[in-house]
């Protein structure tokens, strides 16, 4: 009988591969991305990446997205949600995402040599606020996206 994996704050975590491999095509960009920032902050992991059609119409009937299927950056593998890992379990507080995964962001954009920005939703001004939620900005306008089955 094959187990799940769990989060573990190792940097690494298998728990994360998991989700990311769910559904083939994961942006390369904002994959590396997140391995590099779980690396230096090991209590950052992903409760989402992609997200097909059951997946995303649960999370709209739920409250937990605005977005029918076809409609969230999750469906073409070009977002994650964030969040810190405890030991108590998960956490999403205001301070943290302000002081790690803000900058991280914002290194990111204005690195010279990047491919792509990162738009997060917890950032002052948001359309729409959604303190976890990170995205490959522009996402509707990649080349070559496909939608998450």
């Amino acid at each position: 009988m094959m187990t799940k994996s769990r989060h573990v704050n190792t940097g690494t975590c298998p728990k994360c591969v998991e989700i990311f491999s769910c559904y083939a095509g994961a942006h390369a960009g904002l994959r590396s991305w997140f391995i590099t920032l779980q690396a230096e902050l090991p209590e950052a992991h992903i409760s989402c990446a992609g997200r097909g059609k059951i997946d995303q119409e649960d999370a709209f009937k739920k409250g937990t997205s605005r977005a029918h299927y076809g409609q969230s950056s999750h469906n073409f593998n070009m977002a994650i949600d964030i969040f810190k890992l405890h030991m108590l379990g998960a956490e999403w507080p205001r301070v943290w995402f302000e002081f790690y995964i803000k900058p991280a962001v914002l290194a990111h954009n204005t690195d010279p040599t990047r491919t792509f920005d990162l738009e997060w939703y917890g950032a002052e001004g948001t359309k729409f606020f959604e303190l976890p939620h990170i995205e490959v900005r522009g996402w509707r306008f990649q080349p070559n996206k496909t939608l998450v089955e």
